[in-house]
């Protein structure tokens, strides 16, 4: 089972066209791309116990994992940002540890979406 809501994902492609032939593709790749680097500093930044870093950085993962449907993890996210928000530590290193497993869930999957294109 994909860790991206299948909804999001058509109307994504729906979106695609003339002017946008590559949409969902481009996406994913910039997903994969650029999240590693951010989940690296989420983790220093749960390690660290940088609570300004850990609300910035899992903001910005959240809204693009949202963006591609991956919900779950678009969650988790929110949860570690009200964790940085709250400096609540116990919560941050609890919720980490799910949101590891699905960060890795969700780039597996869009690695197996990219590789069709």
């Amino acid at each position: 089972m994909t860790p991206f809501d299948s909804s999001v994902l058509e109307e994504l492609k729906q979106l695609e066209g003339d002017r946008y032939p590559t949409l969902l593709q481009d996406l994913l790749e910039l997903y994969v791309d650029w999240a590693p680097g951010v989940v690296a500093k989420i983790e220093v930044a749960v390690r660290s116990r940088d609570h300004r870093t850990l609300e910035s950085e899992a903001h910005s993962l959240k809204s693009s994992s949202g963006n591609l449907g991956a919900h779950k993890l678009q969650q988790l996210c929110h949860d570690l940002e009200r964790c940085g928000a709250q400096h609540d530590q116990a919560g941050a290193e609890r919720t980490f540890v799910n949101f590891k497993g699905e960060y890795q869930k969700v780039v597996a999957a869009a690695q197996a979406l990219l590789a069709k294109y």
